[in-house]
């Protein structure tokens, strides 16, 4: 079912915070009334600033939406999205690389291996990762010059590693 544009301006103002907070029994544009007696945020600047610089607000109900996500019980607000890439079909044969902040030297390594060699496996598997620290931005930093990469990106993750996202995203269309 397509997201009404009041509801996906709430639910690109709810993206701003924690989980806990976004989830209103009224559904997200009841959410954002109770915070924007709180806050000034004006939601339709928000979404046409993001819109502006490239990105897309995905909703559940939206052709790109991850129905997986919605199967969990535990979906994000909304995600927002860069690139060419369909995230429907990124998400459709992929593998998440997790683990350490600090990896060794030997961890980061084969990290690199096994990402790139997925990226390039026939057909190819997407390579998602956090695009925060360690063995995640290993593992997009290996895979994102040869196949399709999936950041997943925490609100800090900009200011540590602001080449990466632009690395990453116009691998998307692969």
């Amino acid at each position: 079912m397509p997201v009404s544009p009041a509801e996906r301006c709430a639910r690109a103002v709810l993206t701003l915070f924690p989980r806990d907070i976004a989830l209103h029994a009224g559904g997200a544009e009841a959410g954002v009334r109770d915070l924007r007696t709180r806050l000034d945020i004006d939601p339709d600047d928000l979404l046409a600033a993001h819109t502006a610089a490239g990105w897309r607000l995905l909703c559940p109900g939206d052709d790109e939406w991850p129905t997986a996500l919605t199967r969990s019980g535990l979906a994000p607000v909304a995600l927002w999205a860069r690139g060419n890439g369909h995230l429907t079909r990124l998400t459709a044969r992929s593998v998440a690389v997790t683990g350490t902040r600090a990896p060794s030297p030997h961890g980061a390594r084969h990290t690199g291996l096994l990402a790139h060699g997925v990226v390039t496996a026939t057909p190819p598997v997407t390579v998602m990762a956090t695009a925060g620290s360690g063995i995640g931005v290993q593992a997009l930093a290996a895979a994102a010059p040869d196949g399709p990469t999936v950041a997943v990106l925490a609100p800090t993750s900009l200011s540590r590693h602001p080449g990466l996202l632009e690395m990453v995203w116009p691998m998307a269309s692969r």
